[in-house]
């Protein structure tokens, strides 16, 4: 598979404005994808909060797209090994925003701040929902929110509880260099990377293994197949033939098969999936 990595210029603008941001704020809320958190979890991010000494709230945020089973373990997991707190955001906005809010007076407590705005920075990687949360934070529509990366390219500031809080959007951050590259495929799969930089049917040949393996009846059914599927790429394959999508000339058009399947995934039609099953 090809390297993936995407920094955009923007991202190198938006890194020294959350540098400086942080030095102003109380908490940070960091967005991560409870399909795949640890893949959404931004080191570089983590590296700034504790260089300027700030807690981190962690919300697992898409959970009615993911795994209920995997969601509840890597809660579970966060909560024993990480110095955040999960919380976990779904449709239930009334509960989510009182959770949100308790957990970022928790995670602060009173001390310093009495006659002022508890100030919360929402940071995270492209993609992961973090205008959502400010929209729910804010009680009502104020950011765009789309189903692609690197929407949100300007700060927002919003008063909410009376002054109680101050929240402030960020734009989507990734870090320069992405090593690990199951991670950037998990980015990419979920839409948190740019198109550009990266080749559509290996992502999806990549989502096609991890489905093969943990949700085999899933994809099955959606694509109506009966013979033995080997493989990621395999698959792909398969679902150009049962889809009939060819080129002239008789030849399979994987790439839209490719694409058929990503955003299947990506719109939930095929079940509540997660990509990460494990820390490693």
């Amino acid at each position: 598979m090809n390297h993936i990595n995407w920094f955009p210029g923007h991202m190198h603008s938006a890194r020294k404005s959350i540098k400086k941001i942080l030095l102003g704020v109380d908490v940070a809320l960091e967005i991560v994808d409870a399909r795949a958190p640890m893949a959404s979890t931004n080191p570089l991010i983590v590296d700034l909060c504790l260089l300027a000494k700030k807690p981190m709230l962690k919300v697992l945020n898409k959970v009615d797209l993911a795994d209920p089973k995997v969601t509840k373990w890597w809660a579970e997991y966060f909560s024993e090994v990480d110095t955040v707190v999960p919380l976990t955001s779904g449709r239930h906005k009334k509960k989510d925003f009182t959770r949100i809010l308790n957990g970022c007076r928790d995670r602060i407590g009173l001390s310093g701040r009495l006659g002022r705005s508890l100030k919360i920075m929402i940071v995270g990687t492209p993609n992961v929902g973090k205008s959502t949360i400010f929209n729910l934070l804010a009680r009502r529509r104020i950011s765009a929110v789309a189903d692609e990366p690197a929407l949100t390219r300007k700060q927002q500031a919003l008063d909410v509880m009376n002054g109680e809080f101050k929240i402030i959007d960020t734009p989507g951050l990734l870090w320069p260099k992405i090593t690990e590259q199951k991670t950037a495929f998990c980015l990419a799969v979920n839409n948190g990377i740019g198109r550009n930089a990266i080749y559509e049917e290996e992502v999806a040949e990549f989502l096609g293994e991890i489905l093969l393996k943990h949700y085999p009846k899933s994809v099955r059914s959606r694509y109506q197949l009966t013979n033995t599927v080997s493989d990621g790429a395999h698959l792909v394959k398969c679902i150009a033939i049962a889809k009939k999508l060819y080129r002239k000339g008789g030849i399979l058009n994987t790439e839209r098969a490719a694409d058929l399947l990503l955003n299947d995934y990506r719109a939930g039609r095929l079940g509540r999936i997660s990509l990460e099953h494990s820390v490693s």
